[in-house]
């Protein structure tokens, strides 16, 4: 159970959809409870993580990813190799993740079911349905 209180994206609001947030207001307990179960589920998960995944990670920073990004290409560029570059927007990323996906990603890291199951049982805020 948590307390969902609207918070402006945008101020003055002028739409209830759009221009707020929802945030949980959970207890302190369950935060603890959610560190401990992320703290464990990332400790069966890491070594299958991508070795340049930077953000959220501890000992990783965003900030490193640039810098690892011109290493590489100065490198090719050393070797007279080309280089070519996409960058793409991710705005809202999160906001757009397909749940089965993770669930089904969770799973075949071998992450237990009562944890996966207990993931699944967290409501949605109305802006997920």
């Amino acid at each position: 159970m948590a307390n969902v209180i609207p918070i402006p994206k945008v101020h003055p609001s002028t739409s209830v959809k759009s221009d707020l947030r929802p945030i949980s207001l959970t207890p302190t307990i369950s935060k603890q409870l959610e560190a401990i179960v992320g703290e464990w589920i990332l400790s069966r998960v890491r070594s299958k993580l991508d070795q340049r995944h930077y953000g959220s990670l501890k000992g990783r920073s965003t900030t490193l990813a640039p810098a690892d990004i011109l290493h590489h290409w100065s490198k090719a560029l050393d070797e007279r190799k080309s280089v070519r570059a996409l960058f793409v927007d991710y705005a809202k990323v999160f906001d757009h993740v397909d749940h089965g996906t993770v669930l089904r990603k969770l799973h075949s890291y071998d992450v237990p079911s009562f944890i996966i199951n207990w993931l699944v049982s967290f409501p949605r805020t109305s802006t997920e349905c």
